[in-house]
Order: C-alpha cells, then structure tokens, then sequence
C-alpha cells in the first residue's frame, strides 16, 4: 500500500448538519474536537487504499463507537458509518472533505 496521501496535513470534513476537522499530521493517528464537549480526541488509525485516490479508514473514539470511512479524495467526499457500541445503533453520513492547511 502506498502511504496514505492526506498523513501530515488536516482536514475538514463536512456533513452538512455536523463538521470536524479531521489532524492527520501524525502517521497511524487521527485527531479532531469532539462536537459535544469540545475536547481534542486522538485515536489510531487503519487506512487501507481502495484505488487510487480511494481509502478506507477505521478508527473507534475512545470506547464509544467504531467508525469506518470511506474518502473519495478525486471527488473530496467521504461517506461514514458509525456503530454506537452503547446502544448497538448505526448511522450513516455523507459529506465533502476539504484541505484546512496549506
């Protein structure tokens, strides 16, 4: 797998009702401002390529739920779906990811 295009850089993801700004300036890890009560979270992170352009990345926010992504960075959208561990309940979000640094 070639490395992950987007490590040392942050970037916005936008879905519209919800946004966070995604920090991947350290390899293997992802940071971003929790919404509820503006903490930083920073949790391992699997990034597979897909294709060219095409990753997934999984990653779980300190025990609370697990998230799979899927970032077209061709067409700068991402689709998420979200597994919340407490009440087995998923959700799914659509949105646009764009480069904040630089």
């Amino acid at each position: 797998m070639n490395d992950f295009p987007l490590t040392g850089q942050i970037w916005r993801i936008d879905y519209g009702e919800i946004a966070f700004e995604h920090d991947y300036r350290v390899p293997g890890k992802l940071s971003f401002v929790l919404p509820t009560d503006g903490s930083t979270m920073t949790v391992d992170l699997a990034v597979t390529e897909l294709r060219e352009d095409l990753y997934l990345l999984r990653f779980e926010d300190g025990g609370y739920a697990s998230m799979v992504a899927i970032e077209d960075l061709a067409a700068n959208t991402v689709n998420t779906t979200m597994f919340v561990h407490h009440d087995s309940s998923m959700m799914n979000f659509t949105g646009k990811i764009s480069r904040v640094d630089g």
